[in-house]
């Protein structure tokens, strides 16, 4: 079976990757994450993103849901739809905003 966290752990060493930690969870260690800005270009230059999002293994984070804070590169999201699993299931996608204080 395919095991990504390896290749996970070099993008992240590499800033291909960044870690997300759970704000309500004290001392949560996160998970590694990719993550998508609005108006980031994607898919080799053809098409810019409209929202926030990440994406991660699901059994990293396999009851992320709708209304978890993380906190990515300093800043704090909400998750803002439920989580959806891709293809055969071992990513997830989700949704985020702009957690505002």
């Amino acid at each position: 079976m395919f095991d990504p966290h390896g290749f996970l752990a070099v993008f992240e060493a590499h800033g291909l990757a960044t870690r997300a930690t759970r704000t309500q969870v004290p001392g949560d260690m996160g998970f590694i994450v990719g993550f998508v800005q609005p108006e980031e270009v994607i898919f080799g230059e053809s098409v810019q993103t409209a929202q926030f999002a990440i994406e991660y293994t699901t059994t990293d984070a396999p009851a992320l849901a709708v209304g978890t804070s993380l906190t990515i590169e300093g800043t704090v999201y909400r998750v803002t739809q439920p989580p959806r699993k891709q293809g055969d299931g071992t990513f997830t996608r989700a949704a985020l905003e702009v957690q505002r204080a």
